[in-house]
């Protein structure tokens, strides 16, 4: 069992790129679906130990220490986001600058997106998931 306030920082953040499929594609939804019911991780970031060796793709990836919600909020894509949220993604972790996904949501001008992740980080710290 992990500790509490683990997320999976350790395991492949495989759902970091299917976050940015764009929402013109019809299937991105049931993509993503089908990574998470097959045991995809919802939570973890990709972190720099990750891509030890690999330091062309850490100055390249937008989302280190970011996860597929705060993809999806980047993006403004409200579908994507409320599939995470609905499979467990913590609204509560933050990217590497202390940006919360609500608040990547509200740089990016995705007011609406930032405030449905917010309302769930409320149900989340209350112990309860929203129907």
């Amino acid at each position: 069992m992990p500790p509490e306030g683990y997320y999976g920082e350790d395991a492949i953040p495989i759902l970091l790129p299917l976050a940015a499929v764009p929402c013109s594609n019809p299937d991105r939804l049931e993509v993503m679906r089908l990574a998470i019911s097959a045991g995809c991780r919802v939570n973890p970031r990709m972190v720099e130990s990750q891509l030890y060796g690999y330091s062309d793709l850490l100055q390249l990836s937008p989302w280190q220490n970011g996860t597929a919600l705060h993809v999806a909020a980047e993006r403004g894509d409200m579908e994507m986001g409320e599939l995470l949220l609905g499979c467990g993604a913590r609204a509560d972790v933050w990217w590497h600058a202390r940006v919360s996904a609500a608040e990547m949501a509200r740089q990016n001008g995705h007011e609406e997106v930032a405030e449905s992740i917010k309302r769930e980080r409320a149900v989340q710290g209350r112990g309860v998931r929203a129907v």
